[in-house]
């Protein structure tokens, strides 16, 4: 709108443009305190599950953190805020929003969400493996919440709804895909955080009534869901928190149980050193000094690759029998 002014009216003055100019530039600036802040937690709590206990303030992996939260978080939020024009019921228990209604438009937008999500991530087509259940479930759902339920009887429409659930979640358990679990009860949850949040900041007088300490705790709760179930299944080549797969060749100064190379699976990395753990489904980290890597070759592993950095190490290893059994234990 500012540009599309400034081209059809050159004759836009000064002071509008500086105006408009001092509106963004607190936006953009409390924008990127906000992603900056979201990454730094979210690595933190990534990093806590691991035993990781130390954080750097300043380094460019907080932001890519910081950036990936807010783009997975804003997808569901976009769907849902076309949804806020249903209104809240009260029921014996809690309140709770216009429940079949809401789910039904929110439902498969969110699954279909979920698995294109999952298929970009993984870098995966729906046609193979158990994947085309995925594909079978947004499909199947799509083509039955598609029948026509207008002027229809309540019972109906929820035989409808009951019966797109059913089949999406059944796909999905034929999937056998623990990931794209996850992914669809983090779209769900952050779409019912902003059915909660959108219509109070729709009305001012509301934000009076705001319960602050829910509020806080909802946020938190999301920060550390995410850090702990979602930043580790998103790969490192879309800015997530999977290990990488790699071979860490060591010096003389390494510890006497690291003399041989090993197939680690790496973390992070600082100025001082490397976190990586030593299985890949370990769950606590191992740390080692830069100082004592002499090499480290990323990706899968053959006994190729090993044997071209034992040159150095392996021979300050007086049991032969070790290199073979390593070797053994990498094929």
């Amino acid at each position: 709108m500012f540009f599309g002014d400034l081209i059809q009216n050159p004759a836009v003055d000064e002071q509008s443009i500086k105006s408009r100019l001092e509106l963004l530039t607190p936006i953009a600036s409390g924008t990127a305190i906000t992603v900056y802040v979201v990454g730094f937690l979210v690595l933190s709590v990534h990093h806590a599950s691991f035993g990781i206990s130390q954080s750097s303030l300043l380094r460019p992996r907080i932001l890519s953190t910081g950036v990936l939260f807010c783009v997975l978080a804003l997808l569901p939020a976009a769907e849902t805020i076309r949804l806020t024009d249903f209104t809240p019921q009260t029921t014996r228990f809690f309140r709770v929003p216009n429940t079949f209604s809401m789910l039904r438009g929110m439902l498969i937008p969110l699954v279909i969400t979920g698995i294109l999500a999952r298929f970009i991530l993984a870098a995966e087509v729906p046609f193979k493996g158990h994947s085309i259940w995925a594909f079978a479930a947004w499909v199947g759902g799509s083509l039955i919440a598609s029948l026509p339920v207008e002027n229809r009887r309540p019972l109906y429409k929820r035989l409808i709804f009951a019966t797109t659930l059913a089949w999406i979640l059944f796909a999905f358990y034929k999937a056998h895909d623990a990931t794209l679990w996850l992914l669809l009860g983090w779209f769900i949850w952050c779409a019912c955080m902003t059915f909660d949040a959108y219509r109070p900041l729709r009305d001012f007088d509301r934000l009076q009534t705001i319960n602050l300490i829910q509020t806080i705790l909802g946020i938190v709760v999301t920060i550390a869901f995410f850090g702990y179930f979602i930043y580790p299944i998103i790969p490192s080549g879309w800015g997530g928190g999977t290990s990488v797969p790699a071979i860490m060749c060591f010096g003389s100064g390494a510890p006497a149980a690291t003399v041989l190379p090993h197939v680690v699976w790496i973390l992070d990395e600082t100025d001082a050193g490397f976190y990586f753990l030593q299985d890949k489904a370990a769950k606590k980290a191992v740390f080692i000094p830069r100082s004592t890597v002499t090499e480290i070759q990323y990706g899968d592993t053959t006994p190729q690759q090993v044997l071209s950095c034992t040159s150095v190490s392996l021979p300050q290893v007086h049991d032969s029998t070790m290199k073979y059994k390593f070797l053994d234990a990498i094929r």
